[in-house]
């Protein structure tokens, strides 16, 4: 049964602990950020509050810790209604406003659309030419299209925690944002969990043995990955042997792989590397811009390859206007991970490359990177470098054609936009982010190199503030 979108979550009756200011504030709320969150203002700092309006009025404390302050929201007593500039919509899920995994399924689609890419285009538009050479693609479809979820297990409490609570476990039977596939998974796991009475993690009393599932399902090829994250010293726990030997069977025939991992309490992490493969091949198999790839277990992939797809395509364009075909170069990829984008770039544009050189600063998963680049016939060398650190020799190639760069969310670092503005050779680069704001910095760091010359922010992260963006960039003369 639907149990519709509730705000009760705020009102749980709490002790004011020693580090709580005395007594409740309260304030309204004047706007929504781009967090998708309602905001308040108290003494010169704003907060964001998860799941309110405009004209809510919030009831808080502020907790101090040394100079950091945290905003706890004790209670929210809704608006009687809400202007026309606050675009509504019905959650899908029955969890939502509890359950902390999204945080705008109360907002029209594209209103959430309008305010999470607000700040990015307006960076956008401060350097580039114009507003034709900016683009925004939406998510393809707003629920059903994530391909991993890790769920924390306490008792019999399969789910996802609470915005801003990591005590407290909300027990999900289905999550909207993963496909049907992915939640009979979870819903086998969830039954032989309470058949096996006493595997599953207790979180107050450290009993029990299983902490965390984690589920990667691929829609697009309809192949997964089920991971139990166990308390390390239980892993012979008899109860648990079978209940592992019952879920192995469960799954055993159908698309998806068994991977057990381990954590010491009160390590508390979910799918850790180095897991033992229990049954299937300890992966799975995804698509993404018309190449296929296996994904061990543990690996990087991008967690909705349908919406990054109009990302890759919308890159696939602007190179076609500007990359030459002939003659050939060297594809340089930093911050290559598993090759994916050399991959999916060579495979598009194969006359314009005759070698690539890729480098991340994680050996263990630039070793598989030749995996993914088995259809490209010319040298093809991948190393463990620290882009942080980067060598003098990085840019040594004078012969690059096109520089990929696909950094974590603090972006490419000072050390390697040094290198890129006295070194760099690459005619064009493509720097792809998954924190446009980072990118934006790092776009006026290689300014006096490199301009940029077309861009597209993409919401690869429906129902979240997050967003993936991608520019193409032309050295300067």
């Amino acid at each position: 049964m639907r149990r519709g979108f509730s705000l009760d979550f705020y009102n749980r009756s709490s002790p004011v602990t020693p580090d709580f200011t005395e007594g409740a504030l309260a304030l309204p709320v004047t706007r929504i950020n781009e967090r998708l969150e309602g905001e308040i203002l108290h003494s010169g700092k704003a907060y964001g509050v998860p799941f309110a309006l405009p004209g809510d009025l919030v009831q808080f404390q502020i907790r101090r810790r040394g100079r950091k302050r945290k905003l706890k929201v004790e209670h929210i007593e809704r608006a009687e209604g809400y202007g026309p500039e606050v675009r509504q919509a019905s959650p899908f899920c029955d969890y939502y406003g509890d359950c902390g995994g999204c945080r705008g399924q109360h907002l029209d689609y594209e209103f959430q659309l309008e305010l999470k890419t607000g700040p990015a285009l307006e960076g956008l538009r401060a350097r580039l030419p114009n507003d034709s050479a900016i683009q925004v693609l939406g998510a393809p479809t707003v629920s059903g299209g994530r391909n991993r979820m890790d769920f924390a297990i306490d008792r019999q409490a399969v789910g996802l925690r609470p915005a801003g609570d990591f005590r407290r476990i909300v027990d999900i039977e289905s999550c909207a944002i993963q496909s049907e596939a992915a939640n009979e998974i979870l819903q086998t796991l969830r039954r032989l969990l309470v058949k096996h009475d006493g595997v599953a993690f207790d979180r107050r009393t450290g009993e029990g043995v299983v902490q965390y599932a984690t589920i990667r399902f691929s829609t697009m090829r309809h192949s997964g990955v089920l991971v139990l994250t166990i308390e390390d010293t239980r892993r012979e726990d008899p109860d648990y042997l079978r209940f592992r030997a019952a879920l192995a069977s469960a799954l055993e025939g159908g698309p998806c792989s068994l991977v057990q991992c381990t954590n010491t309490w009160p390590s508390d992490l979910s799918c850790t590397p180095g897991g033992a493969v229990i049954s299937g091949r300890g992966g799975y198999d995804e698509r993404l811009g018309d190449a296929d790839f296996f994904v061990p277990y543990d690996g990087f992939f991008q967690p909705f390859p349908a919406a990054f797809d109009r990302l890759l395509d919308f890159a696939v364009a602007a190179l076609k206007d500007h990359l030459p075909a002939e003659p050939p170069g060297t594809l340089l990829d930093l911050f290559c991970g598993a090759g994916v984008l050399s991959s999916i770039f060579t495979q598009r544009f194969a006359s314009s490359f005759n070698a690539i050189f890729g480098c991340d600063s994680v050996a263990s998963v630039v070793e598989r990177a030749p995996e993914n680049l088995r259809h490209f016939r010319g040298p093809c060398e991948f190393a463990a470098i620290d882009l942080n650190r980067p060598p003098e020799s990085l840019f040594e190639r004078t012969d690059v054609t096109l520089a990929i760069m696909d950094p974590p969310r603090a972006g490419i670092g000072p050390g390697l936009a040094r290198q890129i503005v006295e070194k760099s050779t690459a005619p064009l680069m493509l720097y792809i982010s998954c924190n446009p704001l980072s990118q934006l910095s790092d776009l006026d760091l290689i300014a006096p190199a490199y301009e940029p010359i077309k861009a597209a922010v993409c919401d690869c992260y429906p129902q979240t503030p997050h967003l993936e963006s991608a520019v193409l960039l032309r050295r300067r003369s």
